[in-house]
């Protein structure tokens, strides 16, 4: 398309234009037919022209008058001839017998009526003398020629002009006119004055065309006067027929060959190239300017030829004028149009005081014409091909929209699609964010290695302040405005000038990217002024427009959501930094860059001292405050490039790629229980706490995730016991955590033995009616040394040695019994659900547990639920899913715990036959001031529900989140909202309180 692959060519600033080429490239045929090859190289050695040959014989170059005398002065000394100007004057006219020139003076009739016009005819050689025709008479005149201001006569030119005199009427088949100097300005006259004089009548072709006929046949008596009227012979007449016909045959196949040249052309800029050299070998002016206008959507198209940058600008603004002005008759101006199109305007251009002959403008404009009709046939294939690439954008936007997973994504589509759609070169899409009312940079079409630039962080993007008051008149328009509006350059409102820039004379149409009446971005297209408003007056594109925004608005909700789903995987929920996941595969990246590169990574492993005092003391939201302002210090303290993770609870890790050097290290870690030190402020409170660090390095302390996570661990626990607020590096000696887990899995065996495990039960509630529908079942340990631990402290250990089977089993039965006993008790339908392992589920004796159980407790199979995590997705041998089918056909349900925190999706889930689907609770806190809608939980609802899954929200803690989740048709629940975890005895009651 012609608005973004062809590009206004760059303006160079220019050689003086005063001698034609038609001039040096005589110069240069002269000097070889007397002195060969060797003669021309030896010639612009002593004019110390450095140009190539072939500049100087194209005759429509120019060179400056210095550049010219100098070639005039090396060709009399490589040719010896004193006379080498007259000479090469008198070949000027025989050399141009043949061309555009020619023709053009012959047009004229005679000699008398060519020298009438002498001053015309001589700009085409030279712009550095006025010369004017004093007298003219039908066989004599008299011409005064002079050098311009600014330009010294030269004996050079005074002979080259009377040269170029002597062959005036030879143009017209007669012989050479007798020219002689009576005042010359080179010697001191106030001018050079020329008389000329010729013969009226034809004289046969045996006189010597080089001499004068005066001197030839008169003065040096060698050769006699012919007929007074000139009779040929047939052959000669013949044969001047033949050369007439010949010369004619020419014009036609150089008009032809022109402009099938032109229509064979489908490159604008090589077009606009080859217009104007025609445009120059047919009128032979120093400066040239083409400006075309593709489609009244495009930029202005420029190709000149001998403007300084500011003479074209200038000329430019001229021609865009309705009436240009022609300077008196020195800039000859004619339409570049088409009966379908006006495309700009064609200008040669002559210095000030110097006029074109009438017949030159008929002449260019046969050119202009020729490209009007050759930007006809490339602007009809263009809108052929932009209509079909249109069409081909819209169906590839749509396409591309259905797998776009990000706002950047979709954003980055859409710019370039406007860019299709419109031709323009400048596009770009703004996101607004509703909660800092921002409209941020996130894509542009213009500049692919800008838009590189921003995949930075939000802070680092241009970005709009809706909010500001000097945006008000903007912001109105873009919650008001339903369509494309224009927006212009304005000093005082800060959101144009970041979208457009220092560009005060384009134009943006913005299209706002509505859904629901909420502002979700805004496209923006920039153009020049003209060509926005040809934008704005077509329907068809405005309508185009408005679907793109209607297209980009859908996929922008559903890129939101998507991001927050991804962000929930991959980022901790309280302080949003990146979890566990994001955590292990931004260090394999590492790893992985350090074995290339050779450098070093550290990991820290960062656990708060007494944190459990500040939750047993302040309660569970204050614990929650404190980790989040922990978080905000650790990422303060570290560097941008570094990762700092939250692992849970009061554990945090840092990634520090490239860093090595152990004095480094250690003043880090210092800076970082320095920052832990400082006090936090708490429910008004001042509260104090310390952290403990362990370091690991790779590659000395491990090449893996595992390793070096654990070997930070390990040196963590090495701080701890060394009276905690400090930091250990890791060395071959430290092996607590493996130490700690063996112990772990000793005393698991022994628990199990003194029966040192207990459940606490925690109520399932039904929404519509707050009345219990169930218990889940939730496992702790009195462990004789540690207390009571939480099941994060025993089950990891648990799963790795298969006591999580055993463990397992004796829930499943202490916590049957119990459900009998409140069945007979005067809950006949309550529920039971009880977590169990992946690893029960690959054991074969586990179906004939879960039948032994059903029929000693002779239970209802419907009314127990075996919740099982996302882990179970990965099953490539299908053990686990065949497992579950045969449990499933004994009438026991299935449920999916905690989801949102694994890799697996909803399809993937949907393969098994799970009755229920509980959403963790890292969903439910986000209902709230970080999403006062609930969308995201909305959308894992409604999903599940067509899916056919029962949902379960998990952690429910007020009012408002019951409240949004029976909105979004979520019925049952279970948090602290209802109850906490409670023992058998104390459920009870509750349960019948709830039904209340």
């Amino acid at each position: 398309m012609f608005g973004s692959k062809n590009k206004p060519l760059q303006v160079t600033e220019p050689q003086r234009q005063d001698v034609s080429g038609a001039v040096t490239s005589v110069i240069v045929r002269y000097v070889r037919q007397l002195s060969g090859d060797e003669g021309v190289i030896r010639m612009l050695q002593l004019a110390r022209d450095t140009r190539p040959v072939q500049l100087l014989e194209d005759p429509t170059s120019w060179s400056s008058y210095a550049e010219a005398l100098r070639l005039f002065e090396g060709a009399r000394a490589v040719t010896g001839d004193p006379a080498v100007a007259m000479h090469i004057g008198e070949e000027m006219l025989r050399q141009h017998q043949a061309t555009e020139v020619g023709d053009l003076f012959r047009s004229l009739g005679s000699p008398g009526r060519l020298l009438s016009n002498v001053a015309r005819a001589a700009a085409k050689f030279s712009t550095t003398e006025q010369v004017d025709a004093l007298e003219v008479g039908n066989a004599h005149a008299v011409v005064k020629a002079m050098a311009k201001p600014g330009f010294r006569r030269s004996l050079y030119m005074c002979d080259f002009d009377k040269g170029l005199l002597s062959q005036i009427p030879v143009l017209f088949g007669l012989v050479p006119a007798v020219v002689t100097e009576s005042e010359c300005q080179a010697r001191g006259g106030r001018f050079c004055l020329y008389s000329l004089s010729w013969e009226e009548r034809q004289w046969s072709n045996f006189v010597d065309q080089r001499g004068s006929l005066y001197t030839a046949a008169w003065a040096e008596k060698q050769v006699v006067e012919a007929r007074s009227e000139l009779d040929l012979t047939p052959e000669e007449k013949i044969a001047q027929l033949e050369e007439h016909l010949r010369v004619v045959t020419k014009r036609l196949e150089d008009v032809y060959a022109t402009a099938a040249d032109l229509l064979s052309e489908e490159d604008i800029e090589a077009l606009l190239a080859r217009i104007t050299t025609r445009a120059a070998r047919a009128v032979n002016a120093p400066r040239y300017l083409l400006t075309v206008q593709t489609t009244p959507s495009s930029k202005v198209q420029m190709h000149q030829h001998g403007f300084t940058s500011a003479e074209a600008s200038a000329l430019v603004n001229e021609l865009s004028k309705e009436h240009p002005d022609d300077h008196g008759g020195s800039h000859l101006i004619v339409e570049v149009e088409s009966r379908r199109r006006h495309y700009g305007k064609l200008a040669a251009v002559y210095p000030e005081g110097t006029q074109f002959f009438a017949q030159e403008k008929r002449i260019l404009a046969v050119y202009a014409n020729y490209a009007a009709t050759a930007l006809d046939v490339i602007t009809a294939l263009d809108d052929s091909r932009r209509q079909n690439a249109t069409t081909q954008a819209l169906l590839d936007f749509a396409s591309s929209l259905t797998g776009a997973t990000s706002q950047q994504e979709v954003s980055r589509q859409l710019s370039t699609v406007l860019q299709k759609v419109t031709g323009a070169r400048d596009t770009s899409v703004y996101i607004h964010s509703p909660t800092t009312q921002r409209l941020t940079l996130v894509a542009e079409g213009s500049d692919s290695e800008h838009q590189e630039s921003l995949d930075k962080t939000e802070m680092d993007q241009p970005f709009i302040d809706l909010a500001d008051p000097a945006n008000a008149n903007l912001r109105q328009k873009l919650f008001s405005a339903k369509t494309t509006f224009a927006l212009q350059w304005d000093a005082a409102c800060p959101g144009a000038k970041v979208i457009l820039g220092s560009s005060i004379n384009d134009i943006a149409l913005i299209t706002p990217i509505i859904s629901m009446d909420n502002l979700l971005g805004i496209s923006v297209i920039k153009f020049e002024n003209n060509s926005a408003t040809a934008i704005l007056n077509r329907e068809d594109l405005l309508k185009r427009l408005a679907g793109l925004s209607d297209q980009a608005s859908t996929a922008l909700l559903k890129a939101s959501l998507l991001e927050q789903i991804s962000h929930m995987a991959w980022h901790d929920a309280l302080t949003g930094l990146p979890n566990r996941r994001l955590l292990e595969d931004r260090v394999e990246q590492a790893l992985a860059r350090s074995q290339r590169s050779g450098e070093s990574i550290t990991m820290f492993f960062v656990d708060l001292d007494r944190f459990k005092n500040v939750n047993d003391t302040l309660g569970h939201a204050a614990g929650d405050e404190l980790i989040k302002q922990v978080a905000n210090r650790l990422v303060e303290a570290t560097r941008r490039q570094d990762t700092v993770a939250r692992l849970g609870g009061d554990e945090f890790a840092i990634l520090l790629p490239g860093l090595g050097d152990k004095q480094v290290i250690d003043e880090l870690a210092k800076r970082l229980l320095v920052a832990l030190g400082r006090p936090f402020i708490l429910e008004e409170q001042e509260v104090y706490v310390s952290g403990s660090i362990g370091v690991s390095i790779a590659p000395e302390h491990g090449q893996s995730y595992d390793e070096l996570i654990s070997h930070a661990d390990a040196a963590m626990y090495k701080s701890k016991e060394r009276g905690r607020n400090t930091f250990s590096m890791f060395d071959t000696t430290l092996e607590t955590t493996k130490t700690h887990t063996m112990h772990i899995e000793v005393d698991m065996h022994h628990g199990l033995e003194r029966e040192e495990f207990f459940i606490l039960y925690q109520p399932l509630v039904d929404l519509r009616t707050n009345s219990p529908i169930g218990v889940e079942a939730l496992v702790r340990w009195h462990h004789p040394e540690l207390g009571t631990l939480e099941p994060e402290n025993f089950l990891p250990a648990a799963e790795e040695s298969e006591l999580i089977v055993r463990l397992d089993q004796w829930v499943l039965r202490t916590a049957t019994k119990q459900l009998v006993k409140w069945q007979r008790s005067g809950f006949p339908q309550l529920h039971l659900a009880v977590n169990i392992s992946w690893r029960d589920l690959v054991i074969s004796s586990f179906k004939d547990l879960i039948q032994q159980i059903l029929e000693e407790s002779a239970i209802d199979p419907s009314t127990l639920e075996l919740e099982i995590t996302e882990r179970v997705i990965i099953d490539e041998d299908g053990i686990v899913e065949s497992t579950i089918q045969q449990i499933k056909q004994m009438g026991v349900r299935f449920a999916i715990d905690d989801f949102g925190t694994g890799n697996s999706s909803l399809a993937m889930i949907s393969r098994l036959p799970f009755d229920t689907l509980k959403i963790d609770k890292s969903f439910i806190e986000e209902i709230g001031e970080r999403d006062p809608e609930g969308a995201l939980v909305g959308t894992i609802i409604s999903m599940a529900t067509s899916l056919g899954f029962d949902c379960i929200a998990e952690g429910v803690e007020t009012n408002y989140q019951k409240d949004l989740l029976l909105r979004h048709g979520c019925n049952k629940a279970q948090g602290l909202y209802f109850s906490p975890p409670l023992p058998s005895n104390e459920i009870e009651p509750l349960l019948k309180n709830l039904t209340r």
